[in-house]
């Protein structure tokens, strides 16, 4: 039998919602796991183009392509009502956005997604609004002076941008636009494996779900308060925020909820006519 230690490619999404897997793993740098961060839509290319074997990605990337990956199904990135960090920030009413132009971030998938399910299902014609990517090249100020009519942030920037113009813009939470909508908790991020590396190499797999599991929970109990001290310091915000963040807003587990909000997600993206392979442009 072949002894030879065999490596799991793990991709991570460095954004303080998934801090608590991420800080847990590097904590324990185990000898069987090469490890590669970067932004959502990032790594969504690293699994499309096979370069890791487990990451966590845009559920609208899982859900259009559910030939290529297996759900691991005890760990996601979601909220069940606000998320704090996927924000619309705007001049305008929600409802006085048509003819208008709103900036759309290029690390999202879910998120703009998202966006144009609600804005569909808010009776707009989306041909009459124009989509722009940004890249968080200006401030969130400058944008809406002199580029875009709304702005949508995710991630880290939302984060911020939200205690910093707390009442300087309209804000509108798309977790929370979610849940009052559907009544479903919104999954921005699923975990996935590539489907045939999970099919041969069955061991590896449940042991990697096994670990993920192990990972939230380190990282919400046994890392939190390092954790805690570590984003507050990287983000100047308080550690109150933070702390409420992690555990008020984004939930790590996945329900039977999920399962049917992600089944919702789908119907209704679908709906929009979005070709796939449009995936990190939608």
């Amino acid at each position: 039998m072949n002894k030879e230690l065999s490596k799991i490619s793990l991709g991570l999404i460095n954004f303080t919602n998934c801090i608590p897997v991420n800080y847990s793993l590097y904590e324990w740098s185990h000898d069987k796991l090469v490890l590669s961060e970067g932004y959502p839509t990032l790594i969504n290319q690293l699994m499309r183009d096979k370069q890791v074997h487990v990451a966590p990605i845009s559920s609208i990337e899982y859900l259009n392509n559910q030939d290529l990956y297996t759900l691991i199904d005890n760990v996601c990135i979601s909220s069940d009502g606000e998320v704090d960090s996927v924000i619309l920030f705007s001049n305008y009413d929600f409802m006085d956005l048509e003819e208008k132009t709103i900036g759309i971030p290029y690390t999202s998938s879910s998120s703009i997604a998202l966006l144009k399910i609600l804005l569909k299902e808010y009776q707009y014609d989306l041909n009459r609004i124009k989509f722009k990517t940004h890249k968080y090249e200006t401030s969130l100020e400058d944008a809406l002076k002199d580029r875009f009519d709304a702005v949508l942030y995710i991630g880290d920037p939302a984060l911020i941008a939200n205690i910093k113009y707390q009442d300087q813009f309209k804000k509108y939470d798309l977790g929370k636009l979610w849940k009052d909508f559907t009544g479903y908790p919104m999954t921005f991020g699923t975990w996935v494996a590539q489907s045939d590396w999970a099919s041969s190499q069955e061991d590896d797999y449940n042991w990697i779900c096994f670990i993920l599991d192990k990972a939230v929970e380190a990282g919400l109990n046994m890392y939190f308060n390092e954790i805690i001290n570590i984003t507050s310091t990287k983000l100047n915000l308080d550690k109150n925020h933070i702390e409420n963040y992690l555990t008020k807003k984004i939930n790590y587990n996945f329900t039977q909820k999920h399962k049917e909000g992600l089944e919702l997600f789908k119907k209704l993206y679908d709906n929009l006519n979005i070709k796939p392979d449009n995936y990190s442009n939608v």
